[in-house]
């Protein structure tokens, strides 16, 4: 570490290089203290085991902070997948990790996977304990734009009804963490997981080339580009050519049921994006496509716009969930309305004509 630290670093430099230290030197084992032990390990310990859990992994981090001359704290978190908050000022086998505060900035060292200032779904929006002011603390609930999947999808279509599809797809948060676990996979087995997320576009999707930036790269979100064909994948009728906006899948599982008695929970907010421009084949023109869409509550949000050029149609959409708990009522009704309106509207024609 003290390599790798440099004497002109600025504050952030330093935390940052400290934070990824702990992440991809030390690995995490998932133990939450509630089901071990409330008194971490010594920072000597941790690092000579190179193994520990969230609240060692935190601990050693503070204590690398201290020893640099760093103001910072250590929160005590809750899991709050693990049922609803104490009510005593202090317990501590009720918590299940921990993360290190310095100014606005908090730090959840867990696994090589985590971004320098991510924290986990599971403590975001909880009510942590402060071990050396002895105060609760709470543990911010981050909003939409850092949990985020944006799909950049370019769609040529042939006259037979094929269509060629170059996609690149940018992961943040929770979302970003998961796809970084895949470098764990073999060469043949990353093909597989590929293959698996376009068969979820399309069964008959045929993968021609993928490549992932690099999985250790922290400098920059990490990207996915995908080549695949989908054969067959419109409807061809005479001299018109049918089909739908390849790619968008939106499920309505949670609003299945008119009325729910208990609300409808989500382990954090989210955002997820598509861009996506359709190319027609040579002599096709655009006879029916579907128009624009704009729903809004205080949960839920979606908007989408098309805009049609000369042989080429552009598709852009957004959807937003902006609360994690959809109380029953009014809010899920809302709620439910939206996301079967925009099931709805994905499910309209466009229709080509030679």
């Amino acid at each position: 570490l003290k390599e790798e630290l440099k004497s002109n670093d600025n504050l952030e430099d330093t935390l940052k290089s400290c934070f990824y230290y702990v992440t991809q030197k030390i690995r995490f084992v998932d133990i939450p203290l509630s089901d071990y032990s409330p008194y971490p390990h010594l920072p000597d310990e941790i690092i000579t085991n190179r193994v520990a859990n969230s609240f060692d992994k935190a601990f050693l981090l503070y204590s690398i902070f201290k020893r640099l001359g760093i103001k910072s704290t250590l929160i005590l978190v809750p899991d709050k997948n693990r049922g609803p908050e104490d009510i005593t000022p202090f317990t501590p086998l009720f918590y299940a990790g921990a993360v290190v505060q310095v100014d606005s900035i908090y730090l959840n060292p867990e696994d090589e996977f985590q971004r320098f200032g991510y924290i986990s779904p599971r403590y975001q929006g909880t009510i942590g304990f402060d071990v050396f002011g002895l105060k609760r603390v709470e543990i911010p609930l981050l909003p939409p734009d850092q949990e985020v999947v944006t799909v950049r999808r370019t769609v040529r279509i042939d006259s037979v009804g094929t269509v060629y599809i170059n996609e690149e797809r940018e992961y943040r948060g929770v979302y970003e963490r998961a796809v970084r676990g895949l470098k764990r996979l073999k060469p043949q087995e990353l093909r597989k997981e590929v293959e698996r997320m376009i068969s979820d576009i399309d069964p008959r999707a045929r993968l021609v080339d993928f490549k992932f930036d690099s999985f250790e790269n922290f400098d920059k979100y990490l990207s996915l580009k995908i080549e695949y064909y989908i054969p067959s994948y419109a409807i061809k009728a005479g001299n018109f050519l049918l089909f739908k906006i390849p790619g968008l899948k939106y499920g309505v599982q949670d609003v299945a049921q008119p009325e729910r008695m208990y609300p409808v929970y989500h382990d954090h907010l989210s955002m997820e994006k598509h861009i996506i421009k359709l190319y027609f084949p040579r002599g096709y023109t655009l006879k029916t496509y579907p128009g624009n869409f704009n729903e809004i509550s205080d949960e839920f949000n979606y908007s989408a716009k098309t805009v049609k050029r000369r042989n080429s149609l552009e598709f852009n959409d957004i959807s937003v969930l902006k609360d994690t708990d959809i109380q029953p009522g009014d809010e899920y009704v809302r709620y439910r309305e939206i996301k079967l309106k925009r099931a709805g509207y994905i499910d309209r024609w466009i229709i080509l004509k030679r």
